[in-house]
């Protein structure tokens, strides 16, 4: 399926000048990020999460560099939940919650105000699950 560019109220970026050439390629590392995290879902393989946090790190990174604080809160805990499934220390339904928050984020870069109220209820259950991950978006 073709994707139009997220709307532009999704770039909140002052320090950087986000052209649509740097739209364009942010819009596809996003998706790509996504696409590992639906693999390592479908997969459940370690390595296949450990390749997905990796994505979801950068992606939280990417995210808080063009100001796009949302999205890199939602990548951070979606790393956090990685971590723990690798590591499992995860509950039983962090891979239903990792599912969500990629139909949550892809939702948010086709369309923020749309999603407006799944980011805010997928924030307040990454907040309970992954304390500490969403704290720092940026580093």
């Amino acid at each position: 399926m073709t994707r139009m560019g997220a709307p532009t109220q999704l770039w909140k970026a002052k320090s950087v000048s986000v052209t649509p050439s740097y739209r364009e390629t942010f819009l596809g590392e996003a998706r790509a990020a996504l696409d590992t995290l639906d693999l390592a879902l479908t997969g459940k393989d370690g390595g296949q999460m450990r390749s997905a946090r990796a994505s979801l790190h950068s992606l939280k990174g990417a995210a808080a560099a063009f100001g796009m604080m949302e999205l890199a809160q939602m990548a951070a805990g979606s790393a956090g939940l990685c971590d723990a499934v690798v590591d499992k220390r995860d509950e039983p339904d962090a891979l239903d919650l990792l599912a969500r928050a990629r139909d949550v984020m892809t939702a948010h870069l086709d369309d923020p105000r749309r999603a407006e109220a799944d980011v805010r209820a997928l924030l307040a259950d990454l907040r309970v699950r992954a304390p500490g991950a969403l704290d720092a978006p940026g580093g």
